[in-house]
């Protein structure tokens, strides 16, 4: 849970999940699988890890998956940019398509950005934390295709046990 003093409402908590880059297959599902079915996702994004050939794949399916739900993307290490990421974030809003700029919040930890973002954040979440309708559809959707998935393993499973009961 995160406090209501982070947050106005006293229903937040939040998942922490490392990066989507990981190579494992059932990891990545899991990571996904996880971030659809949340009422409200934040991206955290470098520019480097950005620009990466290796999550180029990712950003296509962030900006496919979720053009309808909103994220709030946060864009870390201003403080380590010549421009404070202020290009970063125009290349951000342009590869994942986002129509409202709020969501794109820069971050870093000097003084002056901390007393800048912060804000900015609470204020997103606090927009966008409601799930959108049509996002709600693809939610359901995706539950149901993992649920007919796993119930296909499961019924797949206990037939194998009753033909094995049935020969010996």
């Amino acid at each position: 849970k995160v406090p209501p003093l982070v947050f106005e409402q006293s229903n937040c908590s939040f998942m922490l999940l490392p990066g989507l880059e990981e190579t494992s297959e059932s990891w990545q599902e899991l990571v996904k699988m996880s971030l659809v079915c949340a009422v409200t996702t934040v991206f955290l994004f470098d520019s480097t890890r950005f620009a990466e050939g290796s999550n180029r794949k990712n950003i296509e399916w962030i900006s496919e998956e979720f053009k309808i739900a909103k994220p709030v993307f946060c864009l870390t290490r201003a403080d380590q940019s010549k421009d404070k990421n202020v290009s970063f974030k125009k290349e951000v809003i342009e590869k994942c398509n986002i129509t409202d700029e709020d969501r794109v919040i820069i971050t870093g930890t000097s003084p002056d950005l901390i007393t800048k973002w912060i804000p900015e954040f609470k204020k997103a979440i606090s927009k966008y934390s409601q799930t959108q309708k049509g996002f709600r559809k693809k939610q359901l959707e995706y539950i149901d295709s993992l649920m007919l998935k796993d119930l296909g393993y499961v019924i797949t499973e206990i037939e194998k046990k009753i033909l094995d009961v049935n020969l010996n």
